[in-house]
This record gives C-alpha cells, structure tokens and sequence, in this order.
C-alpha cells in the first residue's frame, strides 16, 4: 500500500486492500466449498465484531419470580378469609421462592415474594387465632344482622 507524504491513506489503495482481502478470504469459512453464502460477501471486511453474532436469550424461569410475588401479595391481602387462604397462598409463594432459588433464577421478585408470603402467614395467623378466640361474638354479630358494636 503506497502513502503520500501526509501519512494519508488514498481511496485507491482501501480498494485495493480490500480486493485482496476478499481474493484471500475465499474457501476459508468452510461453507459451499468456499463459496459461501453464495453472494460473494460471506466474511465481513476488516472483522467486523458483531459479524453472526447471536441475539441475547432471555432469562430462563422469570415466571416462578413473578407467582411468588403474587402469592405473596394475595396472601396478605386475603388475611381475612379465615386464616386458611392466607396460608395456602402464603405456601405456594414460599414453594415458587424454593423452586427458583434452586434453579438459580431467583431475583429481588422472588425474595418480595418471599418477604410478602412471610407476612401474609402471620397475618392469616393471627386473624384465624383472633376468629377462633371470638367465635361467639362473631357468631352474635351475624345473627344480629351486624348491628352489635365491637370494642
């Protein structure tokens, strides 16, 4: 490749460069018998790096995150019902936790999940304790239709 005095490259001699490239390049990607793809442009110029490079995957096991968080939202939400939803929802939260945990996909959703689950229990706990310590009364304000003040 010949320069001028400036050390500047002329356009004559990237084509050329390139020409040569392209002729010595020829049966070294090992597909068709060195022809390629068949359109004479099978290897980039001047190694190009993001040449066949592949797309980015998609985090495997997102979806046992994301049912954790939701069991464990519902679970505290659902503490009124009798203490039993709570600790099923609360469960099946804490199962999705284990599941991603040992698939290695666990994530800050998981551990809200987790966190939320854990809540949701003590809670569900606390109101079916509360619901069993005051059936009577409980039972006496539906049978009065409601009207019994509570203090």
């Amino acid at each position: 490749m010949s320069e001028n005095k400036n050390n500047d490259i002329k356009f004559e001699d990237l084509v050329d460069n390139y020409t040569y490239q392209q002729n010595n390049n020829q049966g070294q990607s090992g597909d068709n018998n060195g022809q390629g793809a068949g359109n004479g442009f099978n290897t980039p110029p001047y190694g190009n790096p993001f040449w066949n490079q592949q797309p980015p995957q998609q985090p495997k096991g997102n979806g046992y995150n994301i049912a954790s968080l939701v069991l464990g939202i519902l679970s505290i939400v659902c503490c009124c019902l009798y203490g039993i939803v709570p600790l099923i929802l609360g469960g099946l939260s804490i199962a999705f936790f284990v599941i991603s945990k040992k698939r290695g996909t666990a994530n800050g959703l998981a551990i809200a999940g987790l966190i939320c689950a854990i809540f949701g229990i003590v809670l569900g706990l606390f109101t079916g304790i509360y619901m069993i310590a005051n059936w009577d009364l409980i039972m006496d304000i539906a049978q009065n239709g409601g009207t019994t003040l509570v203090i």
